[in-house]
């Protein structure tokens, strides 16, 4: 997974938080840009693209 590639705050949080029904549910706070790009890439990993 990508999981390496983002900030050292959403990876923590990220592996702090525990599988349930669906996934994981992460309560992010944008901190700055970085975290926006880490949110960016977890939502097009959870997203089916359109065809």
């Amino acid at each position: 997974m990508e999981l390496g590639t983002f900030t050292p705050y959403v990876q923590g949080l990220y592996r702090k938080t525990s599988f349930s029904c669906g996934g994981r549910w992460l309560m992010i706070e944008v901190k700055d840009k970085s975290v926006i790009n880490d949110i960016q890439s977890l939502i097009a990993i959870r997203v089916k693209p359109k065809r």
